[in-house]
């Protein structure tokens, strides 16, 4: 696997007032013959723990969206754990990314 295209470290604070250290990092959009495009991204911790997935999609801007959207999906299951924040902030800068619909067919407003 190459380096990663784009890294973020957070910080973990458990109730117990103790710190642990979370890394994201993502990678650049990969073609993978059969799957079509893919951008792969962990979560390294709390502690040993890694989690490993992509985003996929028809072309690179698709599948990087997909991982972008499955980032603050998972982040978000760590905030049981404590509060997770990054940059001296006390959020993790990973904002869910709202779902966006098909516009809906009829009369163009300048009618």
């Amino acid at each position: 696997m190459h380096l990663p295209i784009a890294e973020r470290e957070l910080t973990l604070k458990r109730p117990d007032g103790t710190e642990q250290a979370i890394r994201v990092l993502l990678w650049k959009p990969e073609f993978r013959h059969e799957r079509g495009w893919e951008v792969d991204f962990e979560i390294r911790g709390p502690g040993g723990e890694v989690t490993r997935s992509h985003g996929s999609g028809l072309d690179a801007f698709q599948a990087l969206y997909g991982a972008l959207h499955m980032i603050p999906i998972l982040m978000d299951g760590l905030s049981a754990l404590g509060q997770v924040s990054a940059h001296e902030d006390d959020w993790h800068w990973f904002p869910a990314i709202p779902q966006l619909t098909k516009p809906t067919p009829g009369k163009p407003h300048s009618e």
